[in-house]
C-alpha cells in the first residue's frame, strides 16, 4: 500500500471519530443558585497557610499556665525574647520567663522582671545569675496539681513535686521521699509541702563543723525549736547587701536585702544584738523572738 493510501485512511478515521463525538448528546448544565455565595476552592497549601495564621494569632498564656511549646507562652518584661519558655519537663508543661536574681526589691523580695506581685524569680537551674519567673504561693493549695510550694529565697514558689528532695513531718502533699545517710528532712515552705535534707544545728551557736566542706552556716529551719540546718554560705559580712540567706556569713541571714545577725530576746539564754540594734521577729512570723529572732537597726 502506498503512503498516499495510508494517509487517506487516517483522514477517514479521524473524520469518523470526530463525527462520532459530535453526535453525542450534550450534558445538562449544573443549576446555579443565584442566592448562594460564590464557592472558593482552597488548595492544600492554602489550608496549611490558614491554619498557620490561626496559630500565629492565638493568644499566648502567662507564667505558670500549661503549655506544649514556647509559642504557647507570652514574653516577659525582661530578656528580649519574642515568647516565654515552656518547661515541657514539668507536669502539664509550664510557661516561664527569664529574670535576674540580683534585681529583687530588698523590702518585698519581688523582682520587676517577673511583673510584680504573684510571681517569684527562682534559680531553677542553679546559674546563680539568672532564673525563671514562676507563680508565687503561700501554700501548696495555691499551686497546680503536681506542684508544691517551695521557699527559694524570700518568696515561696510553685515548683514540681518531682524536684522535692524529701517530705517534712507535716507535708500536705507527700511524695514518698526521705533523706538517707543520717540526714534529716527540714521544712522549706510556708506550709511544709517542701523539704530539704541536711544536718541539724543551732543558728545561735553556729555549730556546723564538717572538714572539707568549705564555709558552712546554720540557717534557721525549724520554727518550733528554733533549730537550723547546715548549708554552704558565701560569707558576706553583717549589713552587706544580699539576695538570699546563703549570701551571708555564718551567724547571719538575709533580711530585707541586708545580712543580719540571729538573736534571742529574753528566755533562759538570751543572745543580745550589737549596740544600737534590737532583736525582732524573723520574717514570716514562724519564730517567736523568745525562740529565735533577727537583729535590726
Amino acid at each position: 500500500m502506498s503512503l498516499l493510501a495510508v494517509a487517506g485512511s487516517l483522514v477517514v478515521v479521524v473524520v469518523v471519530v470526530v463525527g462520532a463525538g459530535c453526535n453525542q448528546a450534550a450534558l445538562p448544565a449544573e443549576p446555579v443558585d443565584a442566592a448562594a455565595p460564590p464557592r472558593v476552592d482552597l488548595g492544600v497549601a492554602d489550608l496549611v497557610g490558614a491554619q498557620a495564621a490561626d496559630l500565629a494569632h492565638a493568644p499566648r498564656v502567662g507564667v505558670g499556665q500549661p503549655c506544649v511549646g514556647d509559642d504557647d507562652c507570652a514574653a516577659g518584661p525582661w530578656g528580649g525574647l519574642p515568647t516565654g519558655a515552656c518547661r515541657v519537663d514539668w507536669p502539664g508543661g509550664a510557661c516561664v520567663t527569664p529574670c535576674r536574681l540580683d534585681h529583687r526589691d530588698p523590702a518585698t523580695g519581688l523582682v520587676a522582671d517577673c511583673g510584680g506581685d504573684g510571681f517569684a524569680c527562682v534559680d531553677v537551674d542553679g546559674s546563680g545569675v539568672t532564673g525563671w519567673c514562676v507563680p508565687s504561693c503561700r501554700a501548696a493549695t495555691g499551686c497546680r496539681a503536681g506542684y508544691g510550694c517551695a521557699s527559694d529565697g524570700p518568696i515561696a514558689a510553685c515548683l514540681p513535686l518531682a524536684q522535692n528532695p524529701c517530705d517534712p513531718l507535716d507535708d500536705p502533699r507527700r511524695s514518698g521521699r526521705s533523706c538517707g545517710g543520717g540526714l534529716r528532712c527540714f521544712p522549706a515552705s510556708p506550709d511544709d509541702s517542701w523539704g530539704v535534707c541536711g544536718v541539724g544545728c543551732d543558728p545561735l551557736s553556729q555549730d556546723c563543723v564538717m572538714p572539707g566542706m568549705g564555709l558552712l552556716g546554720c540557717l534557721a529551719s525549724e520554727p518550733n525549736t528554733g533549730g537550723g540546718r547546715c548549708v554552704a554560705v558565701a560569707g558576706r559580712p553583717e549589713g552587706r547587701a544580699c539576695n538570699a540567706p546563703t549570701d551571708c556569713a555564718p551567724g547571719l541571714t538575709c533580711n530585707q536585702g541586708a545580712c543580719r545577725r540571729y538573736c534571742r530576746a529574753g528566755g533562759q539564754h538570751p543572745v543580745a544584738c550589737p549596740p544600737g540594734q534590737g532583736c525582732g521577729a524573723v520574717p514570716g512570723g514562724r519564730y517567736p523572738s523568745s525562740v529565735l529572732g533577727l537583729c535590726s537597726p
